[in-house]
């Protein structure tokens, strides 16, 4: 090596830590950095397709109150129309009294009164009035067979497949993926004669109690607009109570259906996975077997879900779909006057109902009784522990799906702990949630298992819906009465630190029974003068009292469940507390 090589060499020195910490820095940053300009900028587009699809949602909603005004239904004819019971209208329809384009009409209007105040509708299903129109013109014909639903408009959740709208279940990125066929129950809808006219709002990821998402925003109770409708059918819960539809369709994978009915003051029934189709109906997470979404009727009244199901429970559906038996509705067990024995209970073990859902329950309990039913008190079987098994079934990666799904969208802040649910050690996790006392510690379920652990969740679930029925059979039960929730409707933003109060709903998605809610009373004086009786054991019964002090009036619904296939038994049960509500 020359002398100006060994020169150069000798100048050449070993970085020093500085240099070497300056340099990870700067990478480290850049790489950060870069991260952050993506994680805006689809942040940014994102927003730019919410607000595309907000001045989207204005030209429908334009578009469709100016083809119920060219119906030319006045104020007082539509009305009147209104104010019909379900039963009423399907003569009216049929008998030709009124054209199924004024009634569309008249809904239409109404819904768009209704979501003015409660933000409800998603959007309006514009080719309803080419459907109306149709069958308006088939009843010209004197042959014609009339459908049993003939002309009846039914409001269907967003997260259920209609050809030509997306379903985003709340998240902004699928804003524009739209259906290209109809769910099979759409389809099965469309045959009994219904027009499904508007769909309706969700929470985003489906997975919540409450009803918001960045795309739509907040739905408001019909009773008080300072609380929830429930979720995540609460746009249906929304719509029906607020006497904007008076029959939809809703999907319920822990409650879904049950709580929007019991906040909004109507009726819904969850059928079993067993026996219902889910063929075009988005759940929440796909692959998860065990604990299914089952689609259902809400409405404001009992048999208007009956009829739903009985147009749902064919052969035709099984050969839509193979994967479910064919078992029509059975309407002798519907119209049956045998006596029933019932087992009810207002304490689940786990999360105590509040004062005013306690005395609903009571109270519908002793009118079975005058009905000439027997009602006895029983306690479930294990409801802490089996609990904690529907959280591991719910989530049953960990969380990995959900956390995906909502870090690549628009989401809220409280979702921050969903998306990093699957990072945190359980170590870390169950100290953290366990904190707020023993009614937390199911939930630190949704952490990740190895795969023989998940196996024997699936083992401990099957095994506990043999006990369940060995409960029910040992003691002669037909259908069980219990609460859908441990409150009435809660203030808006509660749903997210109350999910203990579910357990009254998720035990029978984890039991896959059939399971339904009907209006039975409303919060009173009384009801808030003995909630200061109500003992704060934990942080959420401290707050579900609270919520229950200034709840006067809002409605009070009950539930009713039985073992799969039992769907008739379940409505025939309701019905009977709907009669003696409204005093018959």
């Amino acid at each position: 090596m020359d002398s100006i090589s060994m020169s150069v060499v000798s100048t050449l020195k070993p970085p020093t830590a500085i240099t070497v910490a300056v340099v990870a820095v700067s990478l480290i940053t850049g790489y950060f950095g870069f991260r952050i300009f993506r994680f805006m900028k689809h942040r940014a587009s994102l927003r730019q397709k919410v607000s595309n699809r907000q001045a989207e949602r204005e030209k429908n909603f334009e578009a469709v109150k100016r083809l119920a005004e060219k119906v030319g239904v006045d104020a007082v004819r539509r009305e009147a129309i209104i104010r019909m019971t379900p039963d009423e209208l399907r003569t009216a329809l049929r008998q030709r009294e009124v054209k199924c384009q004024e009634v569309l009409a008249a809904y239409v209007q109404t819904a768009l009164a209704v979501n003015e105040r409660l933000n409800c509708v998603t959007l309006f299903v514009l080719e309803a009035f080419d459907r109306a129109l149709e069958l308006d013109n088939n009843a010209t014909d004197n042959t014609y067979d009339f459908p049993n639903m003939f002309g009846i408009p039914i409001s269907i959740k967003e997260s259920v497949q209609v050809r030509g709208y997306d379903q985003t279940l709340g998240y902004a990125s699928e804003i524009g993926n739209k259906a290209d066929d109809n769910s099979k129950v759409i389809n099965l809808l469309l045959d009994q004669g219904f027009i499904p006219f508007a769909l309706t709002n969700v929470p985003l990821s489906l997975l919540s109690f409450g009803c918001k998402n960045p795309i739509y925003g907040t739905t408001l109770n019909p009773f008080n607009p300072n609380r929830t409708c429930g979720g995540s059918s609460g746009g249906e819960g929304a719509l029906i109570g607020g006497g904007g539809s008076i029959v939809g369709i809703g999907g319920d994978v822990g409650g879904s259906i049950r709580i929007p009915a019991h906040f909004s003051g109507i009726c819904g029934i969850k059928p079993s996975h067993l026996r219902m189709t889910t063929n075009g109906l988005r759940g929440s997470i796909p692959g998860r077997p065990l604990v299914n979404a089952s689609e259902g009727p809400m409405a404001t009244t009992v048999d208007m879900c009956a009829k739903v199901l009985q147009g749902l429970f064919v052969k035709k559906m099984s050969k839509m779909d193979p994967y479910v038996p064919p078992v029509p509705f059975a309407d002798d067990l519907y119209n049956s006057t045998v006596p029933l024995k019932i087992g009810y209970y207002v304490d689940d073990g786990y999360f105590p109902a509040s004062v005013p859902v306690a005395r609903a329950v009571e109270e519908a309990a002793e009118a079975l009784r005058k009905k000439g039913h027997e009602v006895i008190r029983f306690q479930p079987p294990r409801i802490p522990e089996v609990f904690g098994l529907y959280f591991s079934a719910l989530f049953i990666d960990g969380g990995c799906y959900i956390s995906d799904r909502l870090s690549g969208d628009l989401f809220d802040p409280h979702h921050l702990q969903i998306i990093l649910m699957p990072y945190l050690p359980k170590w870390l996790f169950a100290p953290l949630l366990n904190r707020f006392g023993p009614k937390a510690e199911p939930m630190t379920h949704v952490l990740g298992r190895t795969l023989s652990e998940q196996r024997k969740v699936y083992a401990a679930i099957e095994g506990y819906r043999h006990e369940f029925v060995k409960v029910l059979q040992s003691n002669g039960f037909d259908a069980i009465l219990c609460p859908p929730n441990a409150g009435p409707a809660y203030e808006h933003g509660l749903p997210d630190q109350l999910a203990p109060t579910i357990s009254y709903t998720a035990i029978f998605n984890l039991l896959d029974y059939a399971a339904g809610v009907v209006q039975y009373s409303f919060v009173n004086d009384d009801d808030i003068a003995n909630n200061a009786d109500f003992k704060e054991t934990d942080h959420f019964t401290k707050i579900l009292k609270r919520s229950i002090s200034t709840s006067k009036g809002l409605p009070l619904g009950v539930q009713v469940a039985a073992p799969p296939y039992s769907e008739e038994v379940v409505l025939r049960v309701m019905r009977i507390i709907e009669e003696a509500r409204d005093g018959h």
